[in-house]
């Protein structure tokens, strides 16, 4: 049985205060004191190049399919409205729901799946800061056993604004008010590294930098301060509208 917790309290016990928007992590620290608490759905999105070995997930999880979250019907394209009712139902997720998402890949896998839960109306959902491989070096408990939640009612709600479609992404080329952010590898961008795609390279006008850049050693992510320097010094801003790819 889940106890209930202060959600006042929830901020003050992250200690991750210096972020802007505090919401968006959560410490080991604040979800081991959490485990058991009500409403609180934890997901355990993987790391699916070596996670094919590794039964062991933090307690209470719930998986998903594939943390890239496709459509089945179109693979290139964010999974639909029809599959993600079903799938989030059957995870026991609401729209009231708190939900944490950890992985084993620098947190990788967890903000793709961050992001599709926020495009369907999942408002309160946070990255596990360190994931799990900070989870497992802090000696915190681990399980091999599945685990269910009660199936919920679950309907979404898309949220256009968070998405960009190739006819905005076209617009934002030449717009002196967007930036386009390329977040993969230099090798990619550069077209070295075909990623088996029929075209290399990048689109026209966009600025290079790694998501990877912005993550520490131990899987956390770097201090405000460090990924503001980041941002500013690749040009950029948050004054414009920032399109990432």
């Amino acid at each position: 049985m889940k106890a209930n917790f202060d959600a006042d309290k929830l901020y003050e016990t992250m200690l991750l205060k210096d972020y802007p928007r505090k919401n968006l992590l959560v410490s080991t620290e604040w979800l081991f004191s959490n485990l058991n608490s009500s409403n609180l759905i934890i997901i355990d999105a993987g790391n699916w190049i070596i996670d094919s070995i590794r039964n062991e997930r933090i307690p209470q999880s719930v998986t998903v399919p594939h943390p890239y979250l496709k459509s089945k019907k179109n693979p290139k394209a964010v999974i639909d409205s029809e599959e993600i009712e079903e799938l989030l139902r059957s995870l026991g997720i609401s729209s009231d729901s708190q939900v944490i998402v950890y992985d084993s890949a620098k947190s990788l896998n967890a903000a793709r799946v961050w992001w599709v839960l926020n495009y369907y109306g999942i408002s309160d959902v946070s990255i596990l800061n360190g994931g799990f491989e900070k989870w497992q070096l802090e000696s915190r408990p681990t399980t091999s056993e599945n685990f269910t939640n009660p199936k919920s009612n679950f309907v979404p709600t898309v949220l256009e604004n968070t998405i960009a479609t190739v006819d905005s992404m076209m617009r934002a080329v030449d717009d002196p008010g967007s930036i386009i952010w390329d977040t993969r590898r230099l090798t990619e961008f550069t077209g070295e590294n075909t990623r088996e795609n029929a075209r290399a390279g990048h689109v026209p006008n966009s600025i290079h930098l790694e998501w990877l850049v912005m993550m520490n050693e131990d899987s956390t992510f770097k201090s405000p301060s460090e990924i503001h320097e980041l941002l500013q010094n690749s040009g950029i801003s948050p004054d414009k509208k920032i399109f990432t790819y």
